[in-house]
């Protein structure tokens, strides 16, 4: 007797196909699956069985069957090129990839975005000097992000920080809690991030240092150049103590020495010198500015 396969009993045919391919190979695992159905980061029979179950009718198509188990094809480029529509080579492929008989490129799927992390800065302790009721204090603010830029900066805390990296706040004495959240360029947001900054009264006695910046520069590129090497020639002094620390602010953001050297291209730049003595007391900002100007036309370099 010769057994006759009718149209009707072809999906059980595939189906006790598959179940016994099932139990001969083991299955394979992969870092970014592509047929992976069930959502268990590897590609299966049982990941084909659910695509064939969804395909003849049994089950519903999900949209995770719809993102990960329509394949269609696999082109030249050895990517997936799916057609939106459940097809019975669906079910195959996938299961040729479980037992190891082809394998696909699912790098052009999407990964899920990495939130980006932020970072408030180190806590900071501030000392009036004598008369001052307030000081303005730069936060050191920053943002990260694995897999994507940083497209925002917002601050909260009294007084509202301006939304970028590294505003600057006025305050009076007390302590300040600052909290810093980043928003990458696919929208997502980081977990928050705090500062804390103390502003002390000023020490009864303490006289203020004294910041120099230096004397304004201009200077010209030679031939060839796109960039120079300029050091700034910042100093302080104190009437009752000690220099105990510079704070230079400007793009790029100088060294914290007295005289650091910075690399510029063509423009003006303006550079801001703080110091700080024994005590704590700071002294009032102290500016230079540095203007480097293209190469002259003609001009050779010096030997």
């Amino acid at each position: 007797m010769r057994l006759r396969m009718t149209r009707s009993s072809l999906p059980g045919f595939i189906i006790c196909s598959l179940f016994l391919l099932l139990i001969a190979f083991q299955s394979v695992s992969f870092a970014l699956p592509d047929g992976d159905v069930d959502g268990d980061n590897r590609v299966t029979g049982i990941d084909a069985l659910l695509i064939l179950r969804a395909y003849i009718g049994l089950d519903a198509v999900t949209p995770r069957m719809v993102a990960h188990g329509i394949i269609t094809r696999i082109g030249p480029d050895n990517k997936p090129h799916p057609s939106g529509t459940l097809s019975l080579a669906d079910p195959l492929l996938v299961l040729q990839k479980a037992i190891g008989l082809i394998s696909w490129n699912s790098t052009d799927q999407t990964p899920d975005n990495q939130l980006p992390t932020a970072n408030a800065g180190s806590n900071q302790t501030v000392t009036l000097q004598s008369g001052q009721t307030t000081t303005s204090v730069t936060l050191t603010g920053s943002g990260t992000d694995p897999d994507g830029t940083i497209a925002s900066y917002s601050w909260s805390g009294t007084p509202t920080p301006a939304a970028v990296a590294s505003p600057s706040v006025t305050l009076g004495v007390g302590t300040y809690t600052f909290t810093l959240i980043v928003t990458d360029n696919q929208g997502a947001q980081s977990v928050p991030s705090s500062v804390t900054i103390t502003v002390n009264p000023a020490v009864a006695g303490n006289q203020a240092p004294t910041a120099s910046a230096g004397s304004n520069r201009t200077v010209t590129l030679q031939s060839g150049q796109t960039t120079t090497s300029v050091t700034l020639t910042g100093s302080g002094t104190d009437p009752d103590g000690t220099i105990a620390s510079y704070s230079w602010s400007g793009t790029p953001t100088p060294t914290a020495v007295a005289s650091p050297s910075v690399t510029l291209g063509v423009g003006t730049y303006t550079f801001t010198l703080i110091v700080t003595d024994n005590q704590g007391a700071q002294s009032a900002p102290s500016s230079v500015t540095i203007t480097v100007n293209p190469a002259v036309a003609g001009n050779q370099a010096p030997t």
